[in-house]
């Protein structure tokens, strides 16, 4: 459930909607999938996930703890899904919080953090029930350009019932930032969503969600084990800005926010994050590599064009830095120790 704040005119609730936390290279990983599993109230049923993680469902089923074996079999890379149904389960059953009252999302974060869990992301949320903030709306700012921030990508899908294919705003979402950025926002009918999947009507409500990755959810998961949910409305603030076309002073930035910002994020003090932009190292790279250009290179290959792909490779041998090759270079060392250090591993368990 989540935190009403009450500073603001209009009803405002902020909340965490979705949170994976990972642990590479653990060792003895059965001990966690035991602890956690029991935890979690593990049901004991199988979970398949992507890349080759395997594990158990958690939190009614909601949720995952999973894991990818090493080379050495004594270690594995955790990771744990849960959802935002999984995170209601968790807050429901109080099973991280002492007492009667509910787990905050605080206690959640801080368990994590607290053992040694890196979160890799981490969504946090704004709902609104005033009348005049819709996705739509915003979709409108948007375009107006009159907004701070660092988005450079925006756009807005509509679904509707079929039944009803004249009302095509019901379903509207628009999106803001890139996917593959390590901050993404989603602005939604909430309604429309609840409506869909449950059949209940709950009245008007636009969700604002922010999905944090990388090095931005490990940020995001530190503020909010050490100050709950009343930090969200400031990392939305310290993300974005919308502000009023009709504020003579001539700096954007310096514009005061349009009115329904305003009541959505209310007084809170922008958070920056501070996040290392365009250090490129080689892990990824490496990454980047396999996640956006493997299947390109792949067609490539099928199709003849290898050749002038190496022939133009080769001629930026000329333009790389002695310090770039030295950043790989050491990488390349690190993973060749990690092998042998694995191997070794394996070695002493048979």
């Amino acid at each position: 459930m989540m935190e009403e704040n009450k500073a603001t005119a209009c009803r405002v609730w902020v909340g965490m909607d979705y949170l994976t936390v990972s642990m590479p290279g653990a060792e003895n990983p059965g001990k966690w999938v035991v602890v956690l599993g029991e935890l979690f109230q593990s049901k004991g049923e199988r979970e398949n996930w992507q890349h080759g993680y395997k594990g158990l469902d958690i939190c009614g089923g909601y949720g995952q703890i999973l894991s990818r074996p090493c080379v050495d079999a004594s270690f594995a890379d955790l990771l744990v899904r849960l959802p935002g149904r999984a995170l209601e389960w968790i807050r429901e059953s109080n099973v991280l919080a002492d007492g009667d009252l509910k787990c905050t999302d605080a206690d959640i974060c801080r368990f994590f953090l607290d053992h040694g869990w890196k979160a890799t992301r981490i969504d946090i949320a704004i709902d609104t029930n005033d009348p005049a903030i819709t996705a739509v709306a915003v979709e409108a700012h948007l375009k107006s350009r009159v907004f701070t921030g660092r988005v450079k990508t925006a756009g807005l899908n509509t679904t509707w019932a079929v039944d009803d294919p004249e009302n095509t705003l019901n379903g509207a979402t628009v999106y803001i930032g890139g996917r593959t950025s390590s901050r993404f926002m989603r602005c939604y009918n909430k309604r429309a969503e609840v409506l869909s999947r449950t059949g209940k009507d709950i009245g008007h409500l636009t969700r604002f969600e922010l999905e944090n990755k990388a090095e931005a959810a490990d940020l995001v998961m530190g503020l909010m084990a050490e100050k709950g949910a009343a930090c969200i409305a400031g990392i939305f603030r310290g993300w974005i800005n919308f502000k009023d076309a009709s504020d003579e002073e001539p700096r954007l930035d310096r514009k005061r926010n349009i009115g329904w910002w305003e009541r959505l994020v209310g007084e809170s003090a922008a958070i920056v994050l501070g996040l290392k932009r365009g250090v490129a190292t080689p892990e990824k790279s490496v990454f980047w590599l396999e996640k956006q250009v493997a299947k390109t290179l792949l067609l490539a290959k099928e199709h003849g064009f290898f050749p002038h792909i190496a022939a133009v490779v080769e001629e930026k041998r000329g333009k790389i830095k002695p310090t770039e090759w030295q950043k790989w270079a050491d990488y390349e060392a690190y993973l060749k120790k990690k092998k042998e250090r694995n191997q070794e591993g394996g070695r002493d368990e048979q």
